[in-house]
């Protein structure tokens, strides 16, 4: 990540419809206040009268000045680009977030249809939970999603290797062995 330079007209303590006497009056307060030979042995004078005199030498050049204004106006349009980015994402990850849930909750009312109308002795899978890492997929993932926390697609979730038997309402492990969870 790129520092932040100090911003010329910032350090001047003007605005950026400054005159060019302005400017000139600005550097002269500050380059007084902050010359090293007033403040002997103060870093941070130092420091100041440096950016101070950068800044004169940029805004005080009309071309240097040109030049600098549209730099401003590029990182000034870049930095509302990406907030308009991060606004934007974050709006496509609600909708998505929405999407999924709206689809889990069609998943549910269909299990609950088919736990309603399933004939006697017949067992629907108990829900499996569903992994955090899948729950944030969209589309057909997010249906997939909701069908797998519903219990519809039980055996492509499970942490086992076991697959559910639904003629007989029971687990079998990878040796075709009914198991007991």
């Amino acid at each position: 990540m790129r520092l932040r330079r100090p911003n010329n007209y910032e350090v001047l303590g003007l605005t950026e419809v400054a005159t060019a006497q302005q400017i000139k009056a600005a550097f002269r307060r500050l380059a007084l206040k902050h010359h090293p030979d007033r403040n002997s042995g103060d870093l941070a004078a130092e420091q100041a009268f440096k950016l101070i005199n950068a800044a004169q030498a940029i805004l005080s050049d009309d071309a240097k000045r040109a030049e600098y204004d549209s730099e401003l106006t590029r990182e000034r349009q870049a930095a509302r680009a990406a907030s308009n980015l991060a606004r934007i994402a974050e709006r496509a990850r609600a909708t998505r977030a929405k999407k999924v849930a709206d689809e889990a909750a069609s998943a549910a009312r269909f299990l609950e249809r088919l736990r309603s109308t399933a004939p006697k002795g017949r067992a629907i899978p108990p829900p499996t939970p569903v992994p955090a890492a899948v729950a944030t997929s969209s589309g057909w993932g997010g249906l997939f999603v909701a069908a797998v926390g519903l219990g519809l697609v039980a055996a492509a979730a499970s942490s086992k290797s076991d697959s559910w038997d639904a003629n007989t309402g029971r687990y079998r492990g990878a040796d075709g062995r009914f198991t007991s969870g």
